[in-house]
């Protein structure tokens, strides 16, 4: 190992605070001591509460030497952090006991019994009997009892390392904890701050950022107004000019009733104005009120639907006859879904594709399979988006069953991988046993494919069986590496050169494309000339500059345009 790899390597062991050594000839053994962790808890806080808890989660990080990214509000924590897996756990154990401290603190004050429970609306690992023990590490460290020990839990899932990257390109580099509005932003953040305005008797401050997304907000609603007034006028136009063709055709092959015809002609013109009125909701022509389905979904206490775990979600999914009774939703957003998705084959996959996560509200309002469905079962990554997108759909759907993936794709992945490692075992020792191996098999089977996307240095998470789902954009070949080979931390990924999405083009085409941040030097010219970077205008030989739909950029303007994705196997 050289002494630069070697410092870099000591480097990220001391950002995650674990004085104990490790053998760094094995790289194997030490990827597997790190880990990232990823959790949330909805519990509700008041304001001075989330400032307490804000200095605690920066003193624990400190003392753990952890960093990531942890978001507090009033409504819950919701985080991300990366280093060393005892240190990790302890962070874990730590949180737990603060925040129950804090719902301690408030239950002696005011002596209700019940106002703990109240107020923690929802963890997984303690929202279900059978998720009681979790957190029994907890119990007596804070001086409460039993019960109370077992209210508050925290989401966390330990998510491994990718092997074939080094450990210190996927820890995080800093540690951010800030105060949010919510744990995830579910609406354009233009909402929180109309809110405060109107608290503050208009008088809120207002930042560049802020204004900014104002502004970006007026401009969308806009276009998209535009673009739905568009499709109304060609829809009507489409009816009334049909209808006068008919009309037409009706007069010739009826000369001798001419004045009935006229009559009748009257009529149906009345009848096609009625017709192009009637197709006009098809389309979502009428905005929907997002004021008032902002306060109902996302200022309400928290009600989510029902969580299924890994072997519920399979069951239930394996019940279902008809691709017409259920749905999966996939509440991410496009980027994510291009890598990885659940593919069943019976229930068809409606992939949202959208670009940011505030066009979701208005997607699922006018989607037409979601409407003819009586079975929705959604996921995300982790969980959280599901708590309040299931909040949304109940609110638009309230007829509907609909269910959520516990813990998410990565909960999901964690324990079919699990379950695998398990079987493979069973069949080493009881290899003579073919009942029991077909069992296994049939309690084992992912119907994730793909990758799971995360939101942390890794990009993707290494748990996948395999199969590559995602596509090239030049070629389509099968591909899913946003980063080409390189780790995330180093931005080398493909992205537009408008709207700076992520791109999937596969090693060989992207030498034919400049992506986002790429230059290109002209030959024959200084190289640290600022003006030497080639001009397609000037110079033919340039590489072409990449968008996210190839030769141009579909973001501006344009509403998401969701797939229903459906499994070529056959119905079982």
């Amino acid at each position: 190992m050289t002494t630069s790899g070697r410092g870099r390597g000591d480097e990220a062991r001391a950002g995650a605070g674990a004085g104990d050594e490790e053998s760094s000839d094995d790289s194997s053994c030490c990827h597997d001591h790190w880990r990232i962790a990823l959790y949330y808890a909805y519990v509700e806080l008041s304001p001075s509460e989330v400032q307490l808890h804000l200095e605690v989660q920066k003193q624990i990080c400190e003392d753990l030497r952890l960093k990531g990214r942890i978001r507090i509000s009033t409504e819950g924590v919701n985080g991300v952090v990366s280093g060393r897996l005892n240190a990790l756990k302890k962070y874990e154990k730590r949180i737990s006991i603060d925040i129950q401290r804090i719902l301690s603190n408030e239950l002696q004050g005011e002596g209700e019994v019940d106002n703990k429970k109240k107020r923690f609306f929802f963890s997984s690992a303690t929202n279900y009997d059978d998720d009681d023990d979790d957190e029994n590490e907890n119990e007596n460290e804070n001086g409460g009892d039993d019960d109370d020990e077992t209210v508050v839990g925290l989401d966390i899932k330990y998510c491994q390392l990718r092997k074939e990257l080094p450990i210190q390109e996927q820890l995080f580099d800093r540690l951010i904890v800030k105060e949010t509005k919510t744990v995830i932003s579910l609406f354009d953040q233009s909402f929180g701050q109309k809110q405060d305005n109107d608290q503050n008797g208009g008088c809120g401050r207002s930042s560049k950022t802020s204004r900014y997304r104002r502004r970006r907000e007026r401009k969308r609603e806009e276009q998209t107004r535009r673009m739905q007034n568009n499709q109304n006028n060609q829809c009507t136009q489409q009816c009334i000019i049909q209808d006068n063709d008919d009309n037409s055709n009706k007069n010739e092959h009826n000369n001798s009733n001419s004045n009935s015809n006229n009559n009748n002609n009257n009529d149906n013109n009345k009848d096609t104005m009625k017709l192009a009125e009637g197709n006009i909701p098809s389309t979502p022509t009428k905005l929907l009120n997002l004021q008032s389905l902002h306060k109902v979904v996302m200022e309400k206490p928290l009600q989510p639907a029902r969580h299924l775990s890994a072997t519920e979600w399979n069951n239930k999914l394996d019940e279902i006859e008809s691709s017409d009774s259920a749905l999966l939703l996939d509440v991410r957003n496009v980027y994510e879904m291009r890598v990885g998705l659940f593919v069943h084959p019976t229930t068809p996959t409606l992939l949202t594709n959208t670009r940011k996560y505030s066009d979701l509200p208005q997607l699922l309002a006018s989607n037409e399979e979601i409407k003819k469905r009586e079975q929705i079962f959604m996921y995300c990554t982790g969980g959280v988006r599901c708590e309040r997108v299931s909040m949304l759909v109940h609110e638009l759907y309230p007829d509907k069953e609909i269910y959520q993936l516990r813990g998410g794709i990565q909960t999901y992945l964690q324990t079919c991988s699990e379950e695998q490692k398990y079987q493979e075992i069973q069949q080493q020792q009881q290899q003579d046993s073919t009942d029991r191996k077909n069992e296994n098999d049939n309690n084992t089977k992912s119907y994730f494919e793909g990758k799971n996307f995360v939101f942390d240095p890794r990009r993707t998470d290494p748990i996948h069986f395999g199969k590559i789902v995602g596509r090239c954009l030049v070629c389509d070949k099968p591909h899913d590496d946003y980063d080409n080979g390189h780790a995330p931390s180093k931005n080398s990924e493909a992205r537009c050169n408008q709207c700076r999405m992520l791109v999937l083009i596969c090693n060989d085409c992207r030498l034919k494309y400049r992506c986002h941040g790429e230059k290109e030097e002209v030959e024959g010219e200084d190289s640290n000339d600022k003006d030497s970077n080639c001009d397609e205008s000037r110079n033919t030989n340039c590489r072409p500059l990449l968008y996210c739909t190839l030769d141009h950029c579909s973001h501006e303007g344009t509403l998401p345009d969701p797939e229903l994705r459906m499994s070529i196997q056959n119905n079982k």
